[in-house]
């Protein structure tokens, strides 16, 4: 297979990663050589890696922690970690949660920190997608595979599981690679509180050029 179908049937893929991993990963145990691969591949622009928004502040609060627990002064493990999470900001897109959806994920969770994410990844509609995590009781309410870090490298390099088809970026797909932009022209209309107005027409412009695109 050539280079450019084999990249895009990795970038039709989507991993959203639990909060273990990423703290394994900045403390180099565990999967973190594995972990260290699929960011490799998200800077290449071959999969897309994302974390749920509210994965963020537990994230900065367990990895202070661990690392003062290794010995890194209280300040200095604030500076380190304060880093890392820029750093993540670059590397890996951020879901939406979302309120509308708290009490039937509460409800319907074994674990209402995993649902969390769980429900995030429904953004992403039909998308080729899987949760990775350190845990195998992880939660995802059943809608969403989870894969070990291992296990989720394996999925994104098998052909098998991209459905048959032309070799392009659909606008679905694309709609995707900038979900975090059309999220921030919505929510500035819905904050504006009038359906008219500079915001709106922003939006609908920005639309516009996403199917010119297409």
């Amino acid at each position: 297979m050539g280079t450019l179908k084999k990249n895009i049937l990795l970038k039709s893929k989507h991993v959203v990663l639990d909060i273990n991993v990423i703290v394994d990963f900045w403390l180099g145990i565990g999967s973190e050589e594995i972990t260290e691969q699929l960011f490799d591949l998200a800077s290449d622009g071959l999969v897309q890696v994302w974390i749920s928004a509210s994965s963020i502040p537990t994230i900065e609060y367990v990895a202070k922690r661990s690392f003062k627990q290794r010995g890194v002064p209280p300040e200095e493990a604030g500076r380190l970690v304060s880093g890392l999470i820029d750093n993540l900001f670059e590397t890996a897109g951020i879901l939406t949660n979302y309120g509308f959806e708290q009490k039937h994920a509460y409800q319907a969770a074994r674990d209402f920190e995993d649902a969390q994410i769980a429900i995030t990844l429904r953004t992403l509609g039909g998308a080729s997608v899987c949760v990775v995590s350190e845990d195998a009781s992880f939660d995802a309410l059943g809608e969403f595979a989870v894969y070990t870090p291992s296990e989720a490298l394996n999925w994104l390099r098998n052909e098998d599981s991209v459905h048959d088809g032309p070799t392009f970026i659909d606008a679905a797909e694309q709609q995707l690679l900038i979900l975090p932009d059309i999220e921030k022209r919505v929510t500035a209309v819905l904050r504006h509180g009038r359906l008219t107005g500079p915001q709106i027409e922003s939006v609908v412009s920005f639309i516009a050029k996403v199917i010119e695109n297409c």
